[in-house]
């Protein structure tokens, strides 16, 4: 099950319940494999025409590191075939779990 408070996000691949997560991990990993920054990323993500399946497939499949940490460019581009034109909600939500706004409370105390 799919913990969203962790920035888990419930998918299914190959017919079986799997989980995303735009971790730490997951955003190091993007970046090497793209040369860019997550700041650089996120605002190509934002300009959708200009984005290439390539990319989405990157995200996708470092997002299967956690549960998968032998995930595929085949595996990630295979799941993104699964979700039949829902890749885009999907990302959107894994990126806003990644970089949630802080909650009052959460700050450490200056």
């Amino acid at each position: 099950m799919a913990n969203s408070k962790r920035g888990m996000i419930a998918v299914k691949f190959k017919g079986k319940d799997f989980n995303l997560a735009l971790t730490t991990s997951a955003i190091c990993a993007l970046e090497d494999e793209v040369d860019q920054s997550i700041n650089e990323i996120l605002a190509r993500f934002q300009n959708t025409d200009k984005l290439r399946m390539k990319e989405i497939s990157s995200l996708f499949r470092v997002m299967m590191l956690k549960e998968k940490p032998d995930a595929t460019f085949d595996d990630a581009c295979a799941l993104v075939d699964e979700m039949r034109g829902n890749h885009h909600a999907i990302m959107l939500s894994a990126v806003q779990a990644a970089f949630p706004d802080p909650v009052k409370g959460d700050q450490p105390e200056k």
